[in-house]
């Protein structure tokens, strides 16, 4: 059940750890149904008058589980921190005088123009380039594992494999794990869709999978991933990623929960105007399925958050000028009960729902009947 877009009301609740620690068991829909739980409440206490003889017992009911719910998650929170041994990472955005690769700059160059345009402004191998020398650095500063955000390069798909290469190479010599996000643009593109991906490399400079987007955002065209998330053991735990807008599908990424996995490492792209609301609604996930969540976006905000959301490091694209942002995140995750059971709460509400609207056609239909004179 796929519910998670972002206007979905648990999201308005990032930073107040204690209650959204309740998505650990239900999923956002718990803490949605808790939040539009206390409007009918206000509604109802108003309804009747604040009368107290009318109103205690609901009262009691509402604020006695909110209570129970909090304190819950505050003892979550301080009796069960991550005790694991962290692991160092860094995210790597692009470099400002270089550009950013939005869709406009993509179709200047690479879809055919009748005049001819070409652009100058932003050239793909130095972007790239820069990436490497940045990967390099964080390295250098003990990062182990390195990811790039959503449309960090862009190249020919017949120039993929030698950039490829490239990343394999300094994964080699640095002994770390690359992930690389690139999008692959076919030769007779736009009659065929680039591919959005993001290529991890293991410290052997063997490549260990690749991954498709699975869930475009509107207007986005692209090659469709299989939906299904990859898992790989490293010595740091096991580790997985996902791109942008996946991360509003908590099904999908609900796979990297059940399978285990210990560190996510989303690979995005923002904008402004849903800076920083973007990457506050991607920690859900962490909280959801009990991994250490890496964000790195690229015009947006990036984040490091452990299993119970709170933020190990944070960098804004738009206030900070640095590209790198090195965090230490426990490397071994927790199997949380929404994991394993889903959106299982939300279904029961539904159910609920059906079977009280149909209680009150059949109550009502027998109350017309023993009100209907008999002949």
């Amino acid at each position: 059940m796929d519910l998670a877009l972002g206007g979905a009301l648990a999201y308005t609740q990032y930073g107040n750890l204690p209650l959204v620690q309740i998505v650990s068991i239900t999923g956002i829909s718990g803490l949605g149904f808790l939040i539009a739980w206390f409007a009918s409440v206000i509604n109802w206490v108003w309804e009747q008058e604040f009368r107290w003889p009318n109103i205690r017992h609901g009262i009691c009911l509402y604020f006695g589980i909110l209570g129970g719910v909090l304190l819950l998650g505050g003892a979550r929170l301080a009796l069960f921190r991550p005790e694991s041994n962290t692991v160092r990472v860094a995210t790597i955005t692009t470099r400002r005088d270089l550009g950013s690769p939005d869709r406009d700059i993509f179709y200047r160059l690479y879809a055919k123009q009748a005049n001819g345009e070409s652009l100058q402004t932003f050239d793909p191998m130095r972007v790239y380039d820069d990436f490497l020398r940045c990967s390099k650095e964080a390295a250098r500063f003990g990062a182990k594992i390195i990811l790039w955000p959503e449309y960090a390069v862009p190249v020919p798909k017949e120039k993929e494999a030698a950039s490829i290469e490239r990343g394999c190479q300094l994964a080699r010599d640095e002994k770390i794990y690359l992930m690389m996000a690139l999008y692959a643009v076919p030769l007779d593109f736009p009659e065929q869709p680039w591919e959005n991906k993001v290529v991890v490399i293991g410290p052997t400079g063997s490549l260990e999978f690749m991954y498709l987007k699975s869930n475009p955002a509107p207007g986005e065209p692209m090659v469709l991933g299989d939906r299904k998330i990859r898992v790989l053991n490293t010595p740091y735990g096991k580790i997985s990623t996902a791109i942008c807008f996946d991360m509003y599908f908590p099904s999908l990424i609900r796979q990297a929960g059940k399978a285990g996995v210990d560190l996510m490492f989303p690979s995005t792209k923002g904008w402004r105007k849903i800076t920083p609301q973007l990457t506050y609604s991607a920690t859900f996930r962490a909280i959801e399925n009990g991994f250490s969540l890496v964000d790195c976006v690229n015009d947006g905000l990036s984040i490091a958050v452990d299993y119970h959301g709170r933020a190990v490091a944070t960098a804004n694209y738009f206030t900070s000028n640095e590209q790198v942002m090195i965090a230490d995140v426990p490397m071994k995750g927790v199997t949380t009960i929404y994991s394993q059971i889903g959106d299982l709460f939300a279904w029961c509400c539904i159910i609920s729902l059906v079977v009280l609207l149909l209680w009150v056609v059949v109550v009502r239909r027998i109350l017309e009947y023993r009100d209907t004179p008999s002949k």
